[in-house]
């Protein structure tokens, strides 16, 4: 049971919309689907770290470190301010590619690191694992690692999908894609500073 429920919660992370959906899309969009799974297993393994920490160490470690949250807080406003303004202030029109620029590994490295900076992803998975601890206890980890599988499906999910967009699609329109995608990373940037200097 807790694998299915964790499974289920997992899918329905298709409905969460944050800066790394962004950078997903954007990946698959201009460099091609292999880019876009890069992506994907950043994200996977970034929470995959933060499910071992609680499985090892215990939800503790997270709720009661605020040196922890004021560093992810402080390197995720760099990390989503930098992606924003690149975005934002990219000038030439943006041609799909068959072949990427980066290599697989930097795109692992920009899925990673927008996802596991980020405090909303940190308070996403202490409230997630307070309720998978508090319903399945012994069981709790393997709720949490399910969890993490049904989100993997779902990016993958959602890379196939940006794929089929691509024949409806010019530079133009990619790069709107990009000027709304940079545009919604310094919101997200500034949302994390506030959270960061308020607490």
């Amino acid at each position: 049971m807790f694998f299915l429920e964790g499974l289920a919660i997992g899918l329905a992370t298709l409905f969460m919309i944050g800066p790394v959906v962004f950078i997903l899309i954007n990946a698959t969009i201009q460099n091609g689907v292999k880019s876009g799974i890069s992506v994907s297993f950043g994200i996977f393994f970034s929470d995959t770290i933060y499910v071992l920490l609680i499985s090892f160490f215990g939800i503790n470690l997270l709720l009661d470190n605020p040196i922890l949250n004021k560093y992810l807080g402080l390197i995720g406003f760099l990390i989503l301010l930098g992606f924003g303004l690149t975005y934002t202030l990219k000038k030439e029109k943006i041609a799909l590619k068959s072949t990427s620029n980066l290599t697989h590994f930097q795109n692992f490295i920009k899925g990673f690191s927008v996802n596991f900076f980020n405090p909303f992803v940190l308070g996403f998975w202490v409230l997630i694992a307070k309720y998978g601890f508090d319903k399945y206890q012994e069981n709790g980890s393997y709720f949490l690692f399910s969890l993490v599988s049904g989100i993997l499906v779902i990016d993958l999910a959602k890379v196939f999908l940006s794929k089929k967009l691509i024949p409806l699609l010019n530079s133009n329109k990619i790069f709107l894609i990009y000027k709304i995608s940079g545009i919604v990373m310094l919101l997200f940037s500034f949302r994390v500073l506030y959270r960061f200097l308020t607490t």
